[in-house]
């Protein structure tokens, strides 16, 4: 039986070679693709048994062989019927379908792997490929992110320009996809690793409220990165230091017997080897958490329970959980002292502060980074200036530097070419040892006359009773425990927020800028109920007003934001609410950002897209009500546990005892990752070497992405450089040819200027220091050519064709990747 699986899962792995090549489909379907196009033909594509299969490997603890079986083949079929799609797929738009592609790839690796788990070499093979299958990122099998329809333009004619324009369409959505396996495969860094999801979400926000896109792809993959994020936040809360390699941590941790730390470190790298599929990690982890953890799947649901509300507690504080709590209290009394006569107000009472609605509320709050990006964060008029430098550290952090060694004890660092020179290499100072730099940031304050308003429109209608009032409420919590933390970072700090509740009216928009306000604000938020009806339109010029005021008694404002929460389906005259917008305003930016809870708002949605279309910071979310309910439970994030009792006794013994249990596993972890760096440089020198022999040094059979990677670990400024300035030339070498401009190939003109200007919004998100700047826009631009029908060649004929239309994006790109003065 296996080996008949083998065999067709082979003839589907071929099938899925060539559908990479649209030449190469089927002559059947090449012969039928007009008659398709001429029916509107879509493909019908499913990852049901997939996902079953993936469901029976990670939760059926009893699944025996024949039952993994019959879900596997039932998965083979599946997997059959859409790549049969996909070849149709190619025939119809006559070109490969490559996120199509990737996707039946991704697909069929995991089939592999779960065959291979049924029939292993040994059971440890059979342990390990059935463990990656059971923690497959289910982001990983959603269907690609395509448009409800097909890109059409008044003045598009031809079919070209629409086959043009739907180019582009795929490329801006393709970046979603490179940007989250980029942000998987971030095993180290966990800061990096969660910039990456924040910008794959920045982008996936832009295209969807620009373009109608499947809601079903769109929703899984927010779902991932509200999974990912939130997991990432209890990380942080539970001590894990997002700029420092994990695996050092460990080591630091279990010298010190700092058992808590050890075991959320360990949690951490058990993440990150599951979701990027890492086997030579996972088998490590696996040891170290059967250690700390014994049996996941027999963890008591009680334990669980307590660690969220630990995270909890670490990311609001102690004192912000516990005057929510009292704040609910308070409302349960006060409801029971004195009962409404409105039924409507007492059915409304009952359910918002039921019995462990504050669990509820504080459990969402978890989320709430996750879930939503508004636009920044409250800006204080004291501002704080940062002077970076680099120090060397005995320990994994973000750069590695390669410096000369200077004792015995450089050796195990050391980049040994010659073990009979090693003695004498030594003592020349020509010895090279691996050092990390870690970038610190010395701080100091000053005040710089600016300011921010930020206004939260809560919708209180009764329709959002239950878990769209709990993110609701939880996210201005959020908001408010954020504000007091600012309040009492250093005096003379001048921070506000203002929110008010809406229903047919608007109650009044209270300003919270001090820490007492910010106690009788969640008093207020956490004990009153709401209800009614909903006038999104009056809320809207209310806010507008609460700006308009704040901008003639504030001088020094330079932008104001309104965020309005709503589940409300009410007309919106959006003349009316432009035209309010432009004279509060002013001269000074105000968006308008609109968090959908449970149903979406097509009126809001238009006006933040019109928004964004003219470059305002805007953002449009929807959160369906399934999401929302897993938010309240705290379903989003099933890992392990980061918070167990701790071991009582002494000191000494338990860091013997933790020596004993772990100190192989960190030693085995270490010697990992040494040899993955040492091999990286290891490959790269050879290949240089090789390259250069034959003359072919700008060659390459690493990818550039990963070339540009070990780039930057070795602090290799030149190399680098040059290789980025091959990539995106200097704007003024393109902007100032005198060669003529051709008419030809405006299609991959607009494809470069997309790639690259996606490549600005994504560097900008991520972040970091100059050469990792450089080293992710490489990498991504790789990534993204496929996706742009370009090869290599092409890419960089375009800049000699069509130079000064690609300048601007150029030089914003080298603005974004050069150190400020």
């Amino acid at each position: 039986m296996s080996a008949t699986r083998r065999e067709t899962l082979r003839a589907l792995g071929e099938r899925i070679e060539r559908v990479s090549g649209p030449t190469k489909v089927k002559l059947l379907y090449r012969v039928a693709a007009p008659v398709f196009g001429v029916l509107g033909w879509k493909p019908k594509l499913s990852v049901a048994a997939v996902r079953a299969l993936v469901d029976a490997f990670a939760h059926e603890t009893k699944a025996t062989e024949a039952l993994l079986g019959a879900k596997l083949a039932k998965a083979i079929a599946e997997l059959d019927e859409n790549v049969m799609n996909v070849e149709r797929l190619a025939a119809v738009g006559k070109k490969a379908p490559v996120a199509h592609a990737s996707w039946l790839r991704r697909s069929y690796e995991l089939l592999l792997r779960a065959d291979g788990s049924l029939a292993p070499v040994d059971e440890d093979e059979g342990d390990e490929l059935a463990d990656l299958v059971a923690g497959t990122a289910k982001v990983t099998l959603a269907l690609p992110l395509t448009p409800l329809e097909r890109p059409k333009d008044a003045s598009a004619d031809d079919e070209e320009e629409t086959a043009s324009r739907e180019r582009i369409v795929m490329l801006e959505l393709a970046a979603v996809d490179h940007l989250l396996a980029a942000a998987r495969d971030e095993r180290e860094i966990l800061a990096r690793r969660r910039r990456l999801f924040e910008a794959a979400r920045q982008v996936l926000l832009d295209a969807s409220a620009a373009i109608p896109l499947d809601p079903e792809a769109v929703k899984e993959r927010k779902s991932a990165i509200l999974a990912e994020i939130t997991r990432l936040d209890r990380l942080e809360g539970a001590g894990v230091d997002f700029d420092v390699g994990l695996v050092h941590q460990a080591r630091s941790a279990l010298t010190r017997g700092e058992e808590s730390r050890l075991r959320a470190v360990m949690a951490a790298l058990d993440h990150v080897a599951r979701t990027s599929g890492d086997v030579s990690l996972r088998r490590f982890t696996r040891k170290a958490t059967r250690e700390m953890f014994g049996d996941a799947r027999a963890i008591p649901e009680d334990v669980k329970r307590a660690s969220m509300e630990r995270s909890v507690e670490d990311r609001l504080g102690a004192d912000v959980c516990a005057r929510v709590k009292s704040a609910f209290e308070t409302g349960r009394e006060k409801m029971l002292a004195a009962p409404n006569t409105n039924h409507e107000v007492t059915y409304a009472s009952r359910q918002y502060l039921a019995e462990g609605a504050e669990t509820q509320l504080l459990t969402a709050s978890l989320s709430i980074d996750g879930a939503f990006e508004l636009g920044g964060t409250l800006s204080p008029v004291r501002v704080v200036a940062e002077q970076r430098s680099f120090r060397r550290v005995p320990y994994p952090a973000a750069s590695l530097a390669l410096v000369a060694a200077e004792a015995i004890e450089d050796i195990p660092d050391a980049l040994i070419e010659d073990p009979r020179l090693l003695v004498l290499q030594l003592a020349t100072g020509r010895l090279l040892a691996r050092r990390y730099l870690r970038e610190e940031v010395k701080r100091t304050t000053k005040v710089v006359m600016t300011s921010e308003v930020r206004v939260f429109l809560l919708d209180g209608s009764g329709s959002m009773l239950g878990p769209r009032a709990r993110v609701r409420d939880a996210m201005i919590v959020s908001e408010l425990a954020t504000l007091e933390r600012r309040l009492g970072m250093a005096q003379n700090v001048r921070c506000a927020l203002y929110f008010g509740y809406f229903d047919e009216q608007v109650h009044p928009i209270m300003k919270v800028s001090t820490a007492k306000g910010v106690a009788r604000s969640i008093d207020m938020v956490c004990s009153e109920v709401h209800v009614g009806g909903t006038d999104i339109q009056k809320a809207l010029l209310a806010a507008f007003d609460v700006v308009a005021k704040a901008r003639e008694s504030d001088k020094d404002l330079v932008k104001a934001q309104v965020v309005i929460v709503t589940d409300g389906e009410a007309p919106v005259d959006e003349a009316v609410v432009v035209a309010a917008r432009e004279m509060a305003s002013g001269d000074i930016p105000l968006g308008v950002s609109v968090v959908a809870l449970g149903m979406e708002n097509e009126a809001l949605r238009g006006l933040v897209a019109r928004q964004r279309a003219k470059g305002e910071r805007a953002f449009y979310h929807f959160v369906d009500d399934e999401t929302l309910a897993a938010m309240v439970k705290g379903e989003l994030d099933p890992g392990l546990p980061l918070h167990l009792p701790e071991t009582a006794g002494d000191l000494r013994e338990l860091k013997a005892s933790l020596d004993r249990s772990l100190g192989h596993v960190v030693t085995e972890l270490e010697d990992l990752c040494r040899g993955r760096d040492l091999e990286a440089l290891d490959r790269m020198d050879a290949e240089r070497q090789a390259l250069r022999e034959v003359g072919l040094e700008h060659e390459t059979a690493l990818g550039e992405g990963e070339r540009a990677r070990v780039e930057s670990l070795q602090k290799d400024h030149a190399a680098l450089g040059r290789r980025f300035e091959r990539w995106f030339p200097r704007p003024e070498t393109v902007a100032d040819t005198t060669a003529e401009l051709h008419e030809g190939h405006e299609a991959d003109a607009d494809a470069v200027h997309v790639m690259i200007s996606s490549i600005v919004e994504v560097v900008r998100v991520v972040g970091g220091s100059e050469l990792s700047r450089k080293a992710d826009a490489i990498d991504l631009v790789e990534r993204l050519l496929p996706d742009a029908h370009l090869t290599p060649a092409r890419y960089f004929a375009t800049f000699g064709r069509h130079g000064p239309r690609l300048a601007a994006a150029l030089r914003a790109l080298h603005e974004e990747t050069t150190p400020k003065s």
